[in-house]
């Protein structure tokens, strides 16, 4: 994955109907990686007692909004890893030199039209560019932006202002298998600043 990082500039796949899901995932490994009908497959494959029109793990009108087990066993395909934040632990608890990247997850209006509507939004976060720093890769935005100075202390410092703005943002970092099975992407209490 970090081949594809230090690339010119960050790449970056814009939104499209409620596909986030497979743009971040592009987003995160930095190429255009999945399609929508390869999500769609991901989705029968997890449910294949279930019809097209009644998959739970998307919408039902086949336009996106694909859950985390979408999301997981796609990453899972390519050799990565999502693993769930515990929201309660301090963002400090994070080791980004063992995290490929995050993605995020929080409540959203679906369409702007339809605000009653509610679907969730991901977005990837991780380090890419010339300079290798910390970019915000959501598809909603015209361009990947910088994360502070695009450094760890920088990530950080974002996560936790979102997650105490936000009670429905979600933090799924992506590791690779052996971090994923060690644990080793975070300190089971945050270092002291001692």
């Amino acid at each position: 994955m970090n081949s594809h990082a230090q690339q010119a500039a960050p790449y970056h796949e814009r939104q499209r109907l409620l596909l986030c899901a497979v743009h971040a995932a592009n987003n995160l490994l930095q190429r255009p990686e999945f399609t929508q009908s390869q999500f769609d497959q991901l989705c029968q494959s997890l449910s294949p007692q279930q019809t097209w029109l009644l998959n739970p793990h998307r919408n039902p009108l086949g336009l996106g909004n694909y859950d985390a087990n979408v999301l997981d066993a796609a990453l899972q395909s390519r050799g990565l890893r999502l693993v769930w934040f515990d929201r309660r632990k301090p963002v400090a608890c994070l080791l980004p030199d063992r995290i490929e990247g995050f993605l995020i997850n929080y409540q959203s209006a679906a369409c702007s039209v339809l605000p009653i509507i509610r679907s969730r939004h991901w977005v990837a976060l991780r380090r890419c560019g010339p300079n290798n720093e910390y970019h915000n890769l959501d598809s909603k935005m015209a361009e990947p932006s910088l994360i502070g100075s695009g450094q760890p202390a920088d990530l950080l410092h974002y996560l936790q202002a979102r997650l105490d703005a936000d009670a429905s943002l979600q933090i799924l970092p992506v590791v690779l298998p052996e971090v994923a099975d060690s644990g080793d992407w975070q300190l089971a209490q945050p270092a002291s600043d001692e």
